[in-house]
């Protein structure tokens, strides 16, 4: 083990406090006298206390900057709600233990993650956060196993209540002395930002973050949780419509299943007259069944489909849990019930792999980070309200039917899975060579839909092949074979032969970022704050933080910093290139490693400019300024004189602002200069979006080149101007003047790969021809 991880045995040690007290609790609970309602009562507070905790022990973290610290309270805090247990003699009093218990383990999730991968490179993020999760799993583990041990033998010398009291305080120790192990190898001080982390955090695989053998069968705890909410992006959520949106439907559906059933389980194997130790025992062979389990499902789900392979360990769920009560109640014993146990933990391995899977096949690259968010969301929600119902269903009805029950929710959780498969594929998606049909989840397609703008205002163009004109949207289908569950999740890349344009979907990185390489931009739609510069860099340093990691560029509107009214508050608010709020541009650009363009009205020696600038990731800044104005742009600014053209990843780029467009004369002097793409800024009016979207594929294709174009939208509403509406229309062009990717008026981000071999193939097969010299302005 590297050195720098020498705290992981601290925090695993910590963590087999934590599992052995997962179940101790409710067997303490009943020994006190607590019935079924209090046990479900007890698994649902784990789960309402612990995320909610995380949540606000993240807004400490984030305030602080610090993290060591959480570590140490976090497990601090461990002991000192075990050692109190200890002392409790009223059952119902186990709930505030329970609440604290995870509010204590909830203070390191908004900093484990980013103390793994501190000063790591991103290609081994997943390998270090599985092995965070190794070390807890094994930690978890651990717990079990020792409850199992100490509750087999101890009651024997000190009598039950006694022996779990003691454990209690053994416990307490443990979390203490692994406190201590953090405290002496903790790692160096904090680099990491928590927003570079969030960023690069949506776009992980989530495969193979329970480190292979290890058991993947610890429930999710507070930090995955934490981070999947706290990767969820505003108005994302929404976008997680159909298929995804059933997917997560059936999720929730059927955890609430399973917490009905493993909510009131302490309890009812008390009533059968399970002892403590084979409780514990119990526990851990459902553990040991999903570990030998994992490292098979991904060769099963391969052949047969994930959604098939989640169906059929639903089903099998269906079976077993009423099962388990039947054997309780004709007195089968424990060998029978560990049967059950270890077949139960073997479909948690087949559901849990096959979720990542089905998560990650169902959304588009753009929602993954917001979809894998939803989904722990929801598991964590379904899992209180399950354990709750659970544990007042059996003291309402008994077991037998409570887990009839659980097994219901569970089945129709399944259907709903099913009826997801049935119509999750567009009808006309191409037939897989061995008769799967269109079916991405019984063939193991990536399918990604991407509603785009309507396509009644196309007027220049023909359609391409798979447009569809129904006057309501166009869809562009695009299909790959995924690799199987068990190998690294990837997003495919569409180099031109497989998608026009080049398209590379969000989250996808490219590797090796090196000279030559084609290049990912982003157009960041977003509505303007008029006349409120601190509140527009605001929105640029959130939107730069949830970009993917391979965007190398992003674009902000025209004006995007300072927003406009044709009057003499245009220039109260201008800003000066090394003024303030540029600065700050230019600290989140290199926090990021992201080239920002973005527009603002500038105030330069007395005079007013419309002026976009090109921000590196180095601090360097290039200006140009609007040469053609439009309007009432003329009462405020003066004209710009020069053409720019900045060296960019995407090549030699000019720079241009919304009006500009109209300039032919402009597109041929950027062709002179040798410009290879055009990046423009805009606020277009929305009464004229299909001369914006005309204007942008003209100057791709008189130039040959890829233009990336970035427009305003949302509403202009200031005292005293007149209220305009902005068209939005993001859109990527391709050198053929073809639309490679485009939005409609919603913001929202636009990620697209500029191909380089896409542009010289397009310049061989025209023959660009440099046109004579064009003069200077």
């Amino acid at each position: 083990m590297d050195s720098r991880d020498g705290w992981l045995y601290g925090w695993a040690v910590g963590y087999a406090a934590v599992g052995a007290a997962s179940l101790l609790v409710p067997l303490y609970a009943l020994a006190l006298g607590g019935d079924a309602t209090l046990v479900g009562l007890l698994a649902a507070a784990a789960a309402f206390a612990g995320v909610p905790g995380a949540v606000l022990w993240g807004g400490l973290a984030g305030r602080t900057r610090r993290r060591r610290p959480f570590l140490l309270v976090s497990l601090g805090a461990t002991a000192l709600v075990l050692a109190a247990a200890a002392l409790v003699t009223e059952p119902w009093l186990l709930l505030a233990v329970n609440a604290g218990l995870w509010f204590a383990v909830s203070a390191a999730a908004p900093v484990l993650n980013l103390v793994m991968v501190d000063g790591v490179p991103e290609r081994e993020w997943e390998a270090r956060i599985g092995l965070l999760n190794a070390y807890q799993g094994y930690g978890w583990v651990a717990g079990l196993a020792l409850g199992t041990v100490w509750t087999a033998l101890a009651p024997r010398f000190l009598g039950e209540v006694n022996a779990l009291r003691t454990l209690f305080a053994l416990l307490a120790v443990g979390a203490a002395a692994g406190g201590l192990l953090v405290y002496r190898r903790y790692p160096d001080p904090v680099r990491l930002s928590e927003a570079y982390f969030r960023r690069v955090y949506r776009r992980l695989s989530r495969d193979g973050w329970g480190a292979g053998r290890v058991l993947r069968t610890v429930p999710y705890g507070p930090s995955r949780v934490y981070w999947g909410l706290a990767t969820l992006r505003r108005g994302r959520v929404a976008e997680l419509a159909s298929p995804l949106g059933r997917y997560l439907a059936a999720v929730t559906l059927f955890s609430v299943g399973f917490a009905v059933f493993w909510g009131p389980m302490p309890a009812y194997l008390a009533v059968e007259g399970i002892s403590d130790g084979t409780t514990f025992l119990l526990f851990l062979v459902g553990n040991l069944g999903s570990a030998v389990t994992y490292s098979r499902v991904g060769a099963v789900s391969e052949r047969v489909g994930p959604a098939p392979a989640q169906a059929a360990a639903l089903a099998a769920r269906v079976v077993l849990f009423p099962l388990v009560g039947v054997v309780g109640s004709i007195a089968l014993g424990a060998p029978a019930l560990a049967v059950c146990f270890a077949l139960i933990g073997v479909t948690w391995a087949v559901i849990a792999v096959t979720t990542t899977s089905l998560v990650t096949r169902l959304a588009m690259p753009t929602q993954r980070g917001e979809a894998f968010g939803a989904q722990a969301a929801l598991v964590g929600v379904g899992g209180g309200l399950g354990s709750v119902a659970g544990g007042a269903l059996a003291d309402g009805v008994g077991y037998v039917t409570t887990f009839g029950v659980a097994a219901a929710v569970v089945l129709a959780g399944a259907l709903a899975l099913l009826a997801t498969g049935g119509r999750g594929a567009r009808t006309d998606a191409p037939a897989s060579p061995d008769g799967g049909g269109s079916d991405p989840l019984r063939r193991g397609l990536l399918v990604r839909e991407q509603v785009v703008q309507p396509r009644r205002d196309e007027v220049v163009g023909q359609p391409r092949d798979g447009d569809e004109r129904d006057g309501a949207f166009q869809s562009v289908l695009l299909v790959a074979p995924l690799q199987p569950a068990t190998e690294q999740l990837v997003d495919f890349d569409h180099t031109p032969s497989s998608s026009p344009g080049g398209i590379v979907p969000r989250g996808f990185t490219r590797g090796d970022r090196g000279a030559g390489m084609d290049r990912t931009v982003a157009a960041c739609q977003v509505e303007v704050a008029d006349l409120d510069p601190d509140a527009n860099v605001a929105r640029v340093a959130d939107r730069l933080a949830g970009l993917p990691d391979a965007v190398d560029v992003a674009l902000f509107p025209e004006l995007g910093l300072t927003g406009f009214v044709p009057d003499d508050r245009a220039r109260e608010a201008a800003l000066r290139l090394d003024g303030p709020v540029l600065d700050r541009v230019r600290e989140h650009a290199a926090a990021t490693d992201t080239a920002v363009v973005v527009g603002f009205a500038e105030e330069r020696d007395g005079a007013y400019h419309n002026t976009a600038a090109y921000v590196a990731p180095d601090g360097e800044t290039t200006p140009y300024r609007k040469r053609h104005l439009w309007g009432g742009e003329s009462a405020v600014f003066e004209p710009g004189e020069e053409y720019v053209v900045v060296e960019t990843p995407a090549g030699p780029t000019g720079l241009v602002t919304c009006y500009d467009l109209n300039s032919a004369r402009d597109s041929v002097a950027f062709l002179d200069r040798g410009v290879e793409a055009l990046f423009v800024v805009g606020a277009w009016p929305a009464t004229h979006a299909p001369n914006w979207k005309l204007l942008v594929r003209a100057r791709a294709l008189d130039g040959v080149r890829w233009v990336v174009a970035c427009g305003r939208t949302g509403r202009k509403e200031v005292p005293d101007a007149r209220v305009a509406e902005y068209a939005g229309r993001s859109l990527v062009a391709r050198p053929d003047g073809v639309v490679a990717a485009e939005l409609a008026h919603a913001p929202d981000d636009l990620v697209a790969t500029l191909d380089r071999d896409v542009l010289a193939a397009q310049r061989d097969l025209v023959g660009v021809e440099v046109p004579g010299s064009v003069p200077e302005g």
